[in-house]
């Protein structure tokens, strides 16, 4: 007999169940919001609804750009900001994960099962999928040599290939580099 339990850990609420299931943190990763944290969400929504935010500085394409550490429970999401609002979302913590339990450390190989898998090259490499509509997943640890992207290709790599972080953009289309 299996038995749900329910405990409150890092500020999360975690489902598991005995025999071995892991848990599974409330604050999911979506197609448009990381747990409290929203796709368009003005600065003065997301503290409301996530409670205060640090202001940092991050450097795209070599030019400067707002963003801002929220808290998502008791873990923290790198929220992107343009025009007074959060326009991305950077997910770096391997606790984050999306409802099919992809986060940051998955191997990369684990996508290519996905439906419509394809590789974008960028300021680094991402993976995007149909199943994963406004999101990308960043990996690194490839092997030297160019490969021809396809899903195959991808399985086959080695499994020191991982995902190192989860871009959120919240619509659907080509992930934004």
């Amino acid at each position: 007999v299996r038995h749900v339990v329910r405990a409150m850990a890092s500020g999360l609420l975690v489902l598991g169940a005995c025999g071995g299931d892991p848990p599974r943190p409330l604050a999911m990763v979506g197609d448009s919001a990381v747990g409290c944290l929203e796709i368009g969400a003005t600065r003065e929504a997301v503290e409301r609804a996530c409670g205060p935010v640090t202001d940092t500085t991050i450097h795209l394409e070599g030019m400067a750009q707002e963003a801002a550490w929220v808290r998502v429970g008791q873990r923290r999401a790198l929220a992107e900001i343009a025009d007074g609002a959060v326009w991305r979302i950077q997910v770096v913590d391997p606790v984050l994960a999306t409802a099919d339990s992809i986060r940051v450390g998955t191997a990369a190989r684990r996508l290519a099962t996905l439906p419509g898998v394809r590789v974008l090259r960028g300021e680094g490499t991402f993976v995007g999928t149909d199943a994963h509509c406004g999101k990308s997943f960043q990996i690194r640890g490839l092997p030297p040599e160019p490969l021809e992207w396809s899903p195959a290709n991808l399985a086959a790599l080695p499994d020191s290939v991982r995902v190192v972080r989860i871009l959120v953009f919240g619509r659907c289309g080509t992930p934004e580099m």
